[in-house]
């Protein structure tokens, strides 16, 4: 009994530390903005998630009623402070961060320790990049935001809906992989266009190295079309494309190593020769427009083409 109770001890223990962690990672970046939003820092953050991962502790154990005394208190507090510094204009970005910290907390004490860590990025992420955020959002068109929904139907609602079955000639056709192939075009058009709105046109080889780790067929395909499209993105989208194809020579290696070494080894010089004989075409036949493309005389149009991408994907697969 001694000694179970020794490692629960411990587990509460390593769980209250990690829940002073993250809280202590938000706490940070709201302290950084105590200026303009003083309802709680560095010191109150790390309470509050460790309220949340003791509230469900003795809610376990002890008494049903914590946990509902501690959270309802909690959004009191908050509902509060909201009222109070409502008159400053300072939005309620802390408040609900504060509600949250608290349900990570109680997620730690349930295990849920990866999408605790998740959930503490993405808030910390959104939180840090606020003046990031709200320019690009101000750029945004109606159209571009039916553009995101378009693309959110199509990686979210669709794609689960399609049955994974092969059918025609051979059985050579799949509609759920065929999808697939139309998500991956629609992802990196998307990210191009992300990219473009927010950073310009010297930002698009970026596209090349993600895209570079699914498809780099997928990336020659979607940048040769922006640079038709947009002269101005020639150098760019050559230097995306010649990123995704080292990408994908990278990734042979690794795979190939995985699978057996002798074959990993068999391939990797003449990959790495390919890869830097990609790059330093590129750079010598565009140099002069790497450096001096100036984003700023791009039209950007609404990029979003689903029948583009289903061509694609039909003609992939």
């Amino acid at each position: 009994m001694e000694l179970n109770l020794q490692v629960i001890n411990l587990d509460l223990l390593i769980k209250i530390l990690l829940s002073l962690t993250l809280g202590l990672i938000i706490g940070l970046e709201r302290e950084h903005r105590a200026r303009t939003e003083a309802f709680a820092g560095i010191r109150t953050f790390p309470l509050i998630t460790t309220l949340g991962c003791l509230s469900a502790f003795i809610y376990e154990n002890y008494w049903e009623g914590i946990f509902y005394l501690t959270f309802g208190a909690l959004v009191l507090f908050t509902v509060i402070n909201f009222y109070l510094e409502y008159s400053k204009d300072i939005g309620i970005t802390t408040e609900i961060t504060s509600l949250l910290s608290f349900i990570i907390g109680v997620l730690i004490y349930y295990n849920y320790i990866y999408i605790s860590i998740f959930l503490t990025i993405i808030i910390t992420l959104l939180l840090a990049l606020k003046s990031t955020l709200e320019p690009f959002a101000k750029k945004l068109s109606q159209e571009d935001i039916f553009s995101i929904l378009k693309f959110i139907l199509i990686t979210a609602v669709i794609y689960p809906l399609l049955p994974d079955k092969n059918f025609g000639l051979f059985d050579a056709f799949n509609l759920k992989d065929i999808w697939k192939v139309v998500i991956i075009v629609s992802t990196l058009d998307f990210i191009g266009y992300i990219l473009l709105k927010w950073k310009g046109g010297k930002t698009i080889w970026i596209t090349g190295i993600i895209g570079g780790l699914v498809s780099s067929t997928a990336v020659s395909y979607e940048l040769a079309k922006k640079a038709k499209k947009y002269n101005e993105l020639t150098a760019t989208a050559a230097l995306g494309i010649a990123a995704a194809w080292t990408i994908m020579n990278f990734r042979v290696i690794v795979l190939a190593a995985i699978i057996n070494i002798e074959i990993a080894k068999l391939v990797f010089l003449p990959l790495i020769i390919t890869s830097i004989f990609y790059i330093i075409v590129i750079f010598y036949r565009y140099k002069k427009e790497i450096f001096k493309e100036n984003s700023e005389s791009i039209n950007i149009q609404n990029p979003y083409e689903l029948l583009s991408a289903i061509q694609f994907g039909i003609i992939y697969a």
